[in-house]
């Protein structure tokens, strides 16, 4: 017999396994999509011309690439050990900052966007900061199993 919290477990799982593979596409797709940029610089006779907008579409995209593997890491991970990994999440974000932070025209940009921009990337820094330093202060004290 199967009680209401095996049920919810089971259902929490099968809509993990349905991220994981939406993820999975997501990943393909973005791979294909870069491939195919990039193809399309590589043979265009004027390739050695590239704007600055192109190169930043495809830092763009492999940085995409790069947070949603990371993701997919993540959900695999608490899939195995039902655990999530902050320092994981935070770094994820830190990369989705960072990656915005690349591909942003400053020229067209308010300043207010520029200020929140700031704010979050000395919050995210702060945060891992924090979150790192508990976690080696966890491991001194014999609490923690890993360091990574």
């Amino acid at each position: 017999m199967v009680t209401f919290e095996g049920g919810v477990q089971y259902y929490k799982k099968f809509i993990i396994y349905i991220l994981i593979l939406a993820l999975a596409v997501t990943i393909a797709a973005l791979i294909i999509s870069l491939i195919y940029m990039l193809a399309q610089f590589l043979t265009d006779p004027d390739y050695i011309i590239i704007d600055k907008e192109d190169i930043l579409s495809l830092l763009g995209y492999f940085l995409l690439v790069v947070i949603a593997i990371e993701l997919l890491d993540t959900l695999i991970v608490y899939t195995k050990k039902h655990v999530v990994k902050v320092e994981i999440v935070i770094l994820v974000a830190i990369t989705a900052v960072a990656r915005e932070l690349i591909v942003l025209d400053y020229t067209k940009s308010n300043d207010y966007i520029l200020i929140g921009l700031a704010a979050i990337v000395v919050a995210s820094a702060l945060t891992y900061y924090l979150v790192r330093r508990a976690r080696i202060e966890t491991h001194k004290a014999g609490l923690d199993e890993e360091i990574s």
